[in-house]
């Protein structure tokens, strides 16, 4: 299993809830337990705690405050569909889009049992590779150095200057990566 980001969260819970269907596990700056400790921006904390009622929330994201927000977000997460959008600008039915996204997001860190998942992450069995940005602009890097512990991951890449979401300049070295992490006890066991 690979999953990046919220993936990343899926995949680790997939792992402990059903090790059976997992061999190996592969995470790109997941989402670890206790995401709010973990956000580097104590502004982008507090907002995603914030009840996300759509009309308030597209006052917010009009003020310069949530313009800011808007800049930062598109950065972090690297949202193909708001790399064009002028969001000095946002109205209408493109605000309506982007608040909608933020709110889903709020929505999935808000209802998650993080304290359940924090407790379970001991339990895992499964062989994993941790990769991740020293300096992702999203969670410090502590929670993923804490992650790692709490989880057992046996190896972690450092691809600093990749992002949150990486940048597609380190879609090789992630790939060869993987392969490498994936076919490593196959190769071993041929040449035993």
């Amino acid at each position: 299993i690979l999953g990046m980001s919220y993936g990343g969260a899926l995949g680790w819970g997939l792992s402990l809830t059903h090790p059976d269907v997992v061999n190996k596990l592969i995470l790109v700056n997941p989402m670890c337990p206790q995401p709010f400790q973990s956000l580097r921006s104590l502004q982008m904390s507090t907002f995603l705690r914030m009840p996300q009622v759509a009309p308030l929330l597209e006052i917010f994201l009009s003020s310069p405050f949530g313009k800011s927000f808007l800049y930062s977000a598109r950065e972090i997460f690297r949202d193909t569909r708001l790399e064009n959008m002028d969001l000095d600008n946002l109205r209408g039915r493109k605000l309506l889009f982007v608040a909608g996204m933020i709110r889903q997001f709020s929505w999935i860190l808000n209802q998650e049992h993080w304290q359940y998942w924090h407790n379970r992450l001991p339990e895992n069995s499964k062989q994993s590779l941790l990769i991740c940005d020293r300096k992702d602009p999203l969670f410090h890097y502590r929670s993923y150095e804490q992650f790692a512990q709490n989880f057992g991951v046996q190896e972690i890449l450092h691809i600093d200057g990749a992002g949150h979401i990486p940048h597609p300049k380190h879609y090789s070295l992630i790939a060869d990566s993987v392969l490498s992490f994936i076919l490593r006890e196959q190769l071993s066991n041929r040449l035993a």
